[in-house]
């Protein structure tokens, strides 16, 4: 890259300044070669798409497209998203990553390209490779199931957070009240 992008919501500007600077030139190469290839960045697409290792060959949008299509759109704060379509309703699509448990409304508008094939490692998958349409329908049809496995993870790991947050505050309250014991103690 350096065909690095960010499709992934949880990176700042500052992390990844240069990938940043080579977005500008995503919808114009769009436009010009009907091609766009992209380095993986974050983990939204796993398992099928790895960060830092998969390149994804996106191509420009034409006409609506269909639940199972990767969607590469971008936000109004200028973020490029990289996201499953579950659904299309009226003038929207619902998307949400492979990885993800929240969905996302998106308008037709937002959509900038269409994932048509993908890396994984040295050999090329395309999206009409019956393996992959078989794995995006099943992924799709058992969304349920993932977002409620995928939310359960998220909030174990935040209930775990949580408490080594509350013990590392316990303690610091038990040796200020031990302090002031020993201050404040008379004979």
């Amino acid at each position: 890259m350096d065909l690095r992008v960010i499709f992934e919501g949880g990176h700042t500007k500052e992390r990844n300044h240069a990938a940043y600077k080579k977005l500008a030139n995503v919808e114009l190469e769009l436009t010009a070669n009907d091609m766009y290839r992209a380095l993986i960045t974050g983990d939204s697409m796993r398992p099928i798409l790895r960060e830092n290792r998969d390149v994804a060959i996106v191509d420009s949008v034409r006409g609506v497209l269909s639940p199972n299509d990767v969607v590469l759109y971008k936000r109004p704060d200028g973020q490029y998203v990289l996201h499953r379509i579950l659904n299309t309703y009226g003038n929207y699509y619902v998307t949400c990553g492979d990885n993800r448990w929240k969905r996302e409304k998106i308008p037709f508008d937002w959509a900038i390209g269409v994932m048509k094939g993908f890396y994984n490692d040295d050999e090329y998958i395309d999206v009409t490779d019956k393996a992959y349409q078989r794995y995006s329908k099943l992924w799709c049809r058992i969304y349920p199931l993932r977002a409620a496995w995928l939310w359960l993870r998220h909030f174990f790991q935040f209930m775990k957070e949580l408490a080594i947050s509350l013990t590392v505050r316990y303690d610091r309250f038990i040796r200020k009240v031990r302090r002031w014991w020993i201050r404040h103690k008379r004979f």
